[in-house]
């Protein structure tokens, strides 16, 4: 109600905004426990060594946790990928609509539905997802590795 009142139905504004509204928070929260993760003697040492704030951050912490953002990241994309119901709702012309609003155009309940069309539409619609996944396995299995007690995810050989 509040986008149609403003007249924000039907752009890439709302949605773009609905999208990170929702997934702001669990990205947040998600990074907040990877860098709450690393080792505080990690960053006592650095702090010995002579590292200011940012070095500490970007050459110590970060490193740590490339593996679980990287993850975290992949589940957002696929959420966000996967936003049926929100881009249904905030989107109505072929212009604004999002790739699984327009294979569900192919669905017609008064003729005959084509259900080649549609099983392609759905392969290429699943085709950014899967060439994602397949391609982060290695930062997927750190990830998973490094939430293991005294691992540290770099005997992992990449595959």
């Amino acid at each position: 109600m509040i986008f149609q009142n403003i007249g924000l139905i039907n752009t890439t504004f709302s949605f773009d905004y609905q999208l990170y509204s929702d997934q702001s928070s669990l990205c947040h929260l998600a990074d907040y426990g990877l860098f709450d993760e690393v080792p505080g003697s990690i960053f006592e040492s650095g702090l010995i060594d002579g590292c200011g704030e940012l070095r500490l951050f970007w050459k110590l912490g970060v490193p740590f946790a490339v593996p679980g953002m990287i993850a975290t990241g992949i589940l957002c994309f696929i959420y966000s990928w996967n936003e049926f119901p929100i881009a249904l709702v905030l989107t109505y012309t072929e212009d604004v609509q999002t790739l699984p609003i327009a294979v569900s155009g192919f669905l017609d309940t008064q003729v005959a539905t084509p259900m080649g069309a549609l099983a392609a539409a759905g392969v290429i619609a699943m085709l950014p997802t899967l060439i994602l996944f397949d391609n982060s396995k290695i930062y997927r299995q750190r990830a998973c590795f490094r939430c293991g007690k005294g691992m540290s995810g770099d005997s992992i050989e990449k595959s």
